[in-house]
């Protein structure tokens, strides 16, 4: 979704005219698409958080740069050099490797998570605070009289 939002977004810029106002954007239909599939983004996330690690699928998302940039190529004619190559595939490479581990984190049991909180709390240690007196302010200076005639 994210690569379809941006491949939509840079679209949409091109059409707007050098002169388009702020509100020109609402009547242009490809931002309202790319609104669109900005919230359908953001359900989606809910759902892959709920059911993933952050540590995981964040991540993964990355892979919407490679996309970015073989549809900015297919469709928006970019070229893409060597450099930006080694640079999709070290994210391949490295979303590769996150993808080998667990997406889900294992919870402990309620049971076994209260004694877990116990133990943790017995290594709490609590230190007093001190609590300096106020410093001593010096007196005031006395107030001079003026003499103005």
């Amino acid at each position: 979704m994210d690569s379809a939002i941006q491949i939509f977004w840079k679209t949409a810029v091109l059409d707007l005219p050098d002169d388009a106002s702020f509100f020109a954007i609402f009547k242009e239909p490809l931002f309202l698409v790319v609104i669109t599939i900005m919230t359908l983004q953001f359900f989606n996330w809910m759902v892959v958080l709920a059911n993933a690690d952050l540590s995981f699928a964040q991540p993964v998302t990355a892979l919407s740069y490679v996309c970015v940039a073989v549809m900015s190529a297919i469709f928006l004619r970019e070229s893409v050099d060597a450099v930006q190559m080694l640079g999709i595939a070290l994210v391949i490479a490295g979303v590769y490797f996150i993808s080998r581990t667990d997406h889900l984190t294992k919870r402990a049991e309620p049971e076994a998570e209260d004694g877990l909180i116990a133990e943790r709390a017995e290594h709490l240690v609590v230190r007093p605070v001190a609590i300096l007196p106020a410093p001593k302010l010096a007196p005031a200076a006395p107030k001079l009289k003026s003499h103005a005639a």
